[in-house]
């Protein structure tokens, strides 16, 4: 006898795990044992905090290092880990840590959130990247400690140095700094810049990238196409990145190199965001859409994407074969590139127009630029995120969200998976 069963699609999985985790993180941020004494925050402002910190944006509505105690900086820095290494991920890699085995269904949200080529060897995959994830990030904790312990006592240094090392691994641009001794002050430390630079750099290229070097001994022959293009893409983006920046803004090419990585993916600003030039501006917002590699800690439509979209276009305008790197492109990669692209613009366009609407004292390129940097999960501002009242905030909160999780995912969410027995 045959009976159908639905049962929920890895997308609106995904999409429950983020809500529910939002919603915990919350709470405990909301509640006074993580608040500095006298300090105080409103629930909405707790759920965007927790919210940004999950989806790895960087944006605050309140100073971090003001308002949360050390164990309320602690349940940031653990959201941003989930968020970083993907819910699925950490929730496989729990079951892990108790000696339980990985079911099917947590093996193919796994092979979905990570881009995965196979189902086989997904627990081997999980060991190494959580093992390379602990390894990288005490590397630039003990690294940062040095430069945090000429300015802070020991405890705190080591402090600021681990959150400092998770945060920017995993492209969140979150920081437990003050505001009078923000990122800013390190613009002038080439120590400082070229180590979050690398961690930054490093987290947006992507666990398989990353392990996939490493088995090959960074032999550019030996790696697939997938690594070429995120590391041609990453290194092209980045240099590019800078030389416009540079030409258009009165900068140093130490702090253009650090920028041009920061608008992909982290946000972390040296040099101050509204006093880019706007011709500058409008590069950091090309590289805040187009983000980092997929599986990776960053956002964006990714530089896959875009590479794929490219290579179609040049593909259907001069009837030339889409390949690169001795590689032919997929016949599907197009066209879901351009429908990624499509909805990211879409969603774009339309939670600004939203965003207008409800906060009419905002300019149409402070608006935009909310949005976008929500959406690609960067962590920029024109000075207007801690101004957005309780309706944008929760447009933002959810613009977050959407863009953290991917538009694909969005968009295929109420499906159900059918099973027939």
């Amino acid at each position: 006898m045959r009976r159908h069963m639905f049962r929920w699609s890895p997308a609106r999985i995904i999409a429950g795990a983020f809500g529910s985790i939002s919603f915990i993180g919350s709470i405990l941020l909301y509640l006074p044992w993580g608040h500095m004494p006298g300090q105080s925050i409103t629930y909405v402002d707790a759920l965007y905090t927790a919210v940004s910190a999950l989806c790895v944006t960087g944006l605050s509505i309140v100073d971090t290092a003001a308002v949360f105690n050390p164990f309320g900086q602690a349940i940031l820095a653990v959201l941003i880990q989930v968020g970083g290494l993907g819910v699925s991920t950490m929730g496989a890699g729990v079951l892990l840590m108790l000696g339980r085995k990985v079911g099917i269904r947590q093996r193919n949200l796994i092979h979905d959130t990570m881009n995965l080529d196979s189902y086989s060897g997904v627990v081997r995959f999980l060991r190494t990247l959580f093992a390379t994830t602990v390894f990288i990030e005490i590397i630039g904790a003990f690294l940062g400690y040095f430069v945090f312990r000429r300015d802070y006592e020991m405890m705190e240094s080591i402090g600021l140095s681990i959150f400092h090392s998770i945060s920017s691994f995993n492209n969140a641009g979150l920081t437990i700094l003050t505001k009078e001794r923000s990122m800013e002050m390190y613009v002038e430390d080439p120590f400082m810049l070229i180590l979050t630079t690398a961690l930054v750099f490093v987290g947006g290229l992507g666990f398989i990238v990353i392990r996939e070097c490493w088995v090959n001994r960074f032999r550019w022959r030996k790696l697939s196409m997938h690594s070429r293009v995120s590391i041609f893409m990453a290194v092209f983006l980045l240099i590019g990145g800078a030389v416009l920046l540079k030409l258009t803004n009165p900068i140093s090419w130490l702090v253009a190199f650090f920028s041009s990585q920061s608008a992909r993916s982290v946000g972390y600003m040296v040099y101050p965001f509204e006093s880019w030039s706007p011709a500058g501006l409008l590069v950091m917002l090309v590289l805040m859409f187009i983000g980092t590699s997929t599986g990776s800690t960053g956002g964006g439509v990714k530089t896959s994407t875009v590479f794929a979209l490219v290579l179609g276009v040049r593909r259907v305008t001069t009837n030339a074969r889409a390949e690169a790197f001795h590689y032919s492109l997929p016949p599907l990669a197009f066209r879901k590139a351009a429908v990624v692209v499509v909805l990211a613009i879409a969603d774009i366009v339309i939670s600004t127009f939203i965003l207008l609407l409800v906060c009419p004292e905002l300019s149409l390129a402070e608006a935009f630029t909310e949005i976008m940097s929500a959406f690609t999960t960067v962590g920029l501002s024109l000075g207007t995120t801690a101004s957005l009242n309780e309706w944008g905030k929760l447009i933002s909160i959810l613009v977050m969200l959407t863009g953290r999780m991917g538009p694909m995912t969005i968009a295929t969410a109420w499906y159900f998976y059918e099973e027939t027995r």
